[in-house]
């Protein structure tokens, strides 16, 4: 989870870069695309169907999949006017105009992510601990 995570915190650096809303707008191509986001929601929702049998956990990916459909959804129909600078065209307008949701969706996105990476280790904390305590029930140490 941590490497996607730096991917779209990686990608939301370079689109904050482009300094839509500033004065001093960077004349570079905006890489990345909302197809390294989609997989990664179609195995989370996967995943939530089937249930992992933990409320907390199963809990922290709907935030998620929610941000990161949000940022797919305004994303899509941006990709190629970044890619092919048509920023540089219509003076930034349909950058501004999508800047604040382009924006909650990767905050949303990399928020979700870490509170889903947090009940992960919960999780994964408490089994190591049931693991050490049945070994230790046997006698290992």
């Amino acid at each position: 989870m941590d490497e996607r995570r730096r991917s779209v915190a990686a990608k939301y650096k370079r689109y904050i870069g482009l300094g839509v809303n500033s004065k001093r707008k960077s004349p570079s191509s905006f890489y990345g695309s909302p197809s390294d986001v989609e997989p990664l929601m179609t195995r989370l929702k996967t995943a939530r169907a089937t249930g992992s049998g933990d409320a907390q956990l199963d809990g922290a990916v709907d935030p998620l999949v929610a941000a990161g459909e949000q940022l797919v959804s305004v994303w899509t129909p941006m990709d190629s006017y970044f890619r092919t600078k048509a920023f540089l065209d219509d003076d930034w307008a349909k950058a501004k105009e999508s800047d604040a949701v382009m924006t909650a969706g990767f905050t949303g996105v990399i928020a979700s992510t870490d509170k889903l990476g947090k009940e992960l280790d919960r999780l994964q904390d408490a089994q190591r601990m049931e693991r050490m305590a049945k070994l230790k029930e046997q006698g290992d140490r």
